[in-house]
């Protein structure tokens, strides 16, 4: 299926993480630099109970729009219906979904709303049950996005190991 963007598209980075690290700053920047005429971004986070999002004050305090989702637990059917519901009052055009959480609750949310996605795949951990179970579930949606960034040649391979390919993938 083939979209066709707006002229000014908005674009939300979803991720989920409650620090500032490596790829957070790498969203940030990327949003700081984003031709304003073309796109209008806004950074997307679930935010876990009591616990601070760095990326969303970080992105706030460089004037970026930001967007927070509540999660509670595990698999919060209601983050879902929260995420659903961010997109339609953010109006968003574009879903940049970046790690495990965001590419798996992005992909329903997004699908639900017929919105274009751009995947971003940095690795796998499996650090612990959970995290495996959503890198699990990532693997079986990477391929079906609208474009699919991996964020180094080897990550690609290993996407390909999983029989993960995406007519429009790139590495970054």
């Amino acid at each position: 299926m083939m979209y066709q963007l707006e002229h000014r598209a908005r674009v939300m980075h979803l991720i989920a993480t409650n620090f500032y690290g490596g790829p957070e700053k790498q969203i940030v920047e990327h949003l700081k630099r984003i031709d304003r005429e073309s796109f209008e971004p806004v950074v997307g986070s679930f935010i876990e109970a009591g616990a601070e999002n760095e990326i969303l004050t970080r992105a706030a305090m460089e004037g970026i729009p930001t967007r927070g989702v509540e999660m509670k637990g595990l698999f919060d059917v209601g983050a879902y219906f929260r995420l659903l519901g961010a997109l339609r009052e953010e109006e968003v055009t574009l879903l940049c979904m970046h790690g495990y959480k965001a590419n798996v609750m992005g992909h329903f949310a997004a699908a639900s709303l017929k919105i274009p996605t751009i995947a971003f795949s940095r690795g796998y951990t499996a650090e612990n049950r959970k995290v495996a179970l959503y890198e699990w579930l990532e693997r079986r949606f990477l391929g079906s996005q609208n474009a699919l960034v991996a964020v180094s040649s080897g990550q690609l391979k290993k996407l390909k190991g999983f029989g993960i390919s995406s007519k429009k993938e790139r590495v970054v």
